[in-house]
């Protein structure tokens, strides 16, 4: 079972108020003249568009890297490497999205070395650029590194004390920890981001609310995963995410299987493939392919699991994610 992940600083928003802000951005961008406000407009018309539209965000990240490079505006470069990587892997090209980060890293590494004036705001792109490049790790199920990366990023933003910051390490930490079966640890840290999320009003308290209620679930507490759950689906009514809602409806289709209303689990994964597909998260799809084809293995209707856990495994292949290819292997078998 799969749990969320935060790509550091993505998906905080609403979809349709973030493209209403980056087409203000444009109309902005277009009677700039200054190359350094022109870079800084590129890099935040595609953070704009990080949970609705990829595509553009590469698009715009790569005209703020052109022109970073030709002024030499470092810092620039650096968040250009991070918005450029994030598309990427919310497209699932992690082998890009991670050269990109250390491109990134490199970046930053330099700038802290030549003192830069603007040390705390140096140090949390760095801090970024760890954990972006930590999520990479842990969405190809090397979690030994991923750990190490994300821990480095939660040291930077404990001595920045960037509350918002550190909530999300603590939920991406938690994640590598739940992979690993220490559903103790793993919860410890869900439960220290949601008190940071609730007291600032974090928008994307809804994923770290999925990630306690899979937990819940995994000790077949029930009752209480549903209760998260739909505290979950509330949030993301509030504040669209695509990534979060699709998986949130991997886990609670899981939910339903567990419950025996199979039916209801196949009704909930198909409104998981809606949400990814919408961001062309090949990630999450593989995933939901994979449990589809789970609940008709069981139903004896082999073809169709066959079809759906062949679909699970193209694309897995496809991002090179050791864990999803071994699972769809092994249901083949």
């Amino acid at each position: 079972m799969k749990i969320v992940l935060y790509i550091l600083l993505i998906f905080s928003a609403v979809s349709w108020s973030q493209n209403q802000k980056a087409d203000s951005l444009v109309s902005v961008l277009q009677k700039t003249k200054n190359d350094i406000d022109k870079v800084r407009l590129l890099n935040a018309i595609a953070d704009e568009y990080k949970s609705s539209n990829p595509n553009a965000m590469i698009q715009y990240a790569n005209q703020a890297l052109q022109l970073s490079v030709k002024i030499k505006y470092k810092s620039a470069e650096g968040n250009a490497y991070i918005n450029i990587g994030n598309a990427n892997i919310i497209k699932g090209n992690y082998t890009e999205a991670l050269r990109n980060f250390s491109n990134a890293q490199a970046v930053f590494e330099d700038e802290l070395n030549n003192n830069s004036e603007n040390t705390k705001e140096v140090k949390e792109c760095l801090a970024r650029a760890y954990g972006s490049i930590g999520i990479v790790f842990s969405e190809q199920s090397i979690y030994a590194k991923a750990l190490q990366y994300e821990l480095k990023a939660l040291k930077i933003y404990e001595e920045t004390q960037n509350l918002q910051k550190c909530a999300r390490l603590y939920n991406n930490v938690g994640i590598i920890y739940k992979s690993q079966d220490a559903d103790f640890k793993a919860l410890s840290y869900f439960v220290k981001c949601l008190k940071i999320q609730e007291k600032i009003g974090d928008e994307t308290v809804g994923i770290t609310m999925t990630n306690i209620g899979n937990i819940y679930l995994h000790q077949k507490k029930y009752p209480k995963a549903l209760e998260y759950y739909t505290k979950a689906q509330q949030l993301f009514a509030k504040y669209p995410n695509p990534r979060g809602l699709g998986e949130l409806y991997n886990n609670l289709g899981l939910y339903y299987k567990l419950a025996g209303n199979t039916s209801q689990a196949l009704k909930t994964y198909d409104k998981a493939i809606v949400a990814f597909t919408s961001i062309e998260d090949k990630f999450g799809i593989a995933d939901t392919y994979f449990y589809i084809g789970d609940i008709y293995f069981e139903q004896n209707k082999l073809d169709e699991s066959l079809v759906a856990t062949n679909k699970s495994l193209t694309l897995a292949k496809e991002l090179n994610v050791i864990e999803q290819v071994q699972n769809a292997e092994k249901r083949l078998s």
